[in-house]
């Protein structure tokens, strides 16, 4: 029945060429498998057996290539071979025998009975488990690394004075690290410091008539010289003293 709506539903053309096929025993003609393996045939007739089947064997899996794609690729290239029921076993025997990873390959030959499914399924469950690992690692690497970074940090911290000002920029730096070295001031034009901490300009100066003080003394005296007619004029603006 299903070898008649295959030839219904294929139409007039392959029913011609149907009736051109030459079959080996009687009742092959009404059997589905026999008629697809018919057309398979006529339809590739340029088939070479020896270059499919050498083509399969021999196919390993590629550097980077994934599990699942290399056991697709093997089971496209096992279909043309003509093996029946051996293809899933030496589709099997392949990846064990030309996988790139040996702990897969290990793993694998400790089973006893090992078929196709169990094959792809242990390289499955390896990888996924080996990636977990190689991620924990790295983060554990990173963990380490950071907790060094902090103890570092702080026992140079506690011994090279970070938290204090420093008198020569007006920041807090590590030892050796002062932004001011090797600068000028603006104020007193030493090198060394800048001019916001700069000593010098603490001490404003002020002179008056050739004498000097500082801003830093309470009181300070100093002579002013006038004219001789200015002080004259001033005297006789002076109130009179009562």
């Amino acid at each position: 029945m299903r070898a008649i709506t295959f030839l219904h539903v294929a139409g007039s053309e392959a029913l011609d060429v149907y009736n051109s096929f030459q079959w080996n025993e009687d009742g092959d003609n009404l059997g589905i498998a026999e008629i697809m393996e018919k057309f398979e045939r006529y339809c590739n007739p340029g088939k070479n057996l020896t270059f499919e089947r050498h083509s399969f064997l021999t196919r390993r899996q590629q550097e980077g290539e994934m599990i699942d794609a290399y056991v697709t690729d093997l089971r496209n290239k096992a279909s043309p071979c003509e093996y029946g029921d051996l293809k899933d076993g030496l589709t099997r025997d392949i990846i064990v025998c030309e996988i790139r990873d040996d702990l897969l390959r290990a793993r694998s030959l400790r089973e006893s009975e090992l078929t196709l499914e169990k094959c792809v399924d242990i390289c499955r469950t390896v990888k996924v488990s080996m990636a977990k690992m190689k991620e924990l690692s790295a983060e554990k690497a990173v963990n380490v690394m950071k907790e060094k970074e902090r103890k570092t940090e702080r026992k140079f911290s506690s011994s090279s004075g970070i938290n204090s000002t420093c008198q020569f920029c007006g920041y807090k730096h590590r030892n050796g690290c002062c932004p001011a070295f090797g600068k000028t001031c603006n104020s007193c034009k030493k090198v060394n410091h800048f001019a916001k901490m700069c000593k010098a300009q603490k001490k404003k100066v002020y002179v008056v008539k050739g004498e000097t003080t500082t801003a830093e003394d309470p009181f300070f005296t100093g002579t002013v010289n006038m004219p001789q007619a200015a002080n004259r004029d001033w005297l006789a603006c002076k109130p009179a003293m009562i």
